[in-house]
């Protein structure tokens, strides 16, 4: 059981209290008062642990904060696992941190437009001073940004053959110093796996994210080698520092929209279409714009970057002339 741990596999929402967990507590719960009884010696961090679990276990058990999200997970061999993670870091922050001590928040991606109010509204501060700085960088003279008309939808069968097809056509004129983005390992793997007969062969060096692979390793071989092409997803929308001309491409597939299939944020959308305010201009919209400002932010990094932002998801270009 775990209060923050993230899901793998299938999951549902709790939406009440789980009769059973009492029982189960109050068993342990005698249990660990039974053997501080007995007085028996080293025992005692084992007791600790049973008593943090016991916790943990009722805590979820209970499902009373509304400002938390309950969901429990099934594995192959049908083990069930039991989560809980607060629904906004408000639910922890307002009365943690910002009610005891002033706080200074920087960063160059918590603006939404020209305010600060989903952000705000998420940490829960509601008073506060905020100026927004311009960025020193010359984006008009230095810095592309393509979304091609030809793309596909994002969900149709043809969009992954059509990425794997525009990063070979863009390597032609690039020779490498390329850092692609995506929002899910699959797809990332699966233009790995069709692109690498073509690097292959024509001398490129291709390398993606992968376990047991540092980002510090991945993002070094980018930097000493121009016809390197870089596949990362998750932790390579930040962090990524490859000043000056080792990258002069970065190419963002889809649109970095929160996964709807995960329980958190499914538990958060609900809350948010349960007080009749729209999910996605409230939530969906905000979050993506901000993660795509992160992975923006990628190509330029000194005041000698300069290249090119390529955007695939043509929801970019369409929706903003729709109706």
């Amino acid at each position: 059981m775990a209060r923050n741990q993230g899901s793998k596999g299938g999951f549902y929402l709790i939406p009440s209290k789980i009769a059973a967990v009492d029982e189960i507590c109050t068993a342990l719960g005698n249990f660990i008062k039974t053997v501080k009884e007995m007085k028996i010696k080293s025992v005692s961090e084992i007791l600790d642990r049973i008593f943090e679990g016991n916790d943990d276990l009722d805590f979820i058990g209970q499902v009373e904060k509304k400002s938390w999200a309950y969901w429990a997970t099934s594995d192959e061999r049908r083990n069930i696992a039991l989560h809980a993670a607060p629904l906004f870091p408000k639910a922890v922050l307002a009365y943690g941190l910002f009610d005891k001590v002033p706080v200074i928040l920087a960063s160059a991606t918590i603006a939404t437009g020209d305010n600060f109010n989903f952000f705000a509204g998420r940490i829960g501060v509601k008073d506060y001073a905020s100026i927004i700085v311009g960025s020193p960088f010359d984006y008009a003279n230095k810095t592309m940004l393509i979304c091609p008309d030809d793309a596909p939808d994002p969900g149709s069968n043809e969009f992954m053959p059509y990425v794997s097809a525009k990063l070979q056509e863009m390597l032609m004129y690039s020779g490498g110093r390329m850092l692609v983005l995506f929002t899910s390992m699959e797809k990332m793997k699966r233009v790995y796996q069709d692109m690498s007969f073509y690097c292959r062969e024509n001398g490129y060096n291709l390398v993606a994210q992968q376990p047991g692979t540092s980002r510090e390793e991945i993002i070094g071989q980018l930097k000493s080698n121009p016809k390197t092409m870089v596949l990362g997803c998750t932790s390579f929308w930040t962090g990524v520092d490859v000043p000056g001309n080792a990258l002069t491409t970065v190419v963002i597939p889809n649109l970095p929209f929160p996964m709807p299939n995960e329980p958190l944020i499914q538990a958060q959308v609900k809350l948010i279409e349960d007080a009749g305010r729209s999910s996605f201009f409230d939530y969906m919209f905000p979050k993506m714009m901000t993660k795509l400002k992160q992975g923006f932010g990628r190509l330029n990094r000194s005041m000698a970057c300069q290249g090119v932002v390529v955007i695939l998801d043509n929801r970019l270009v369409k929706k903003s002339t729709e109706g």
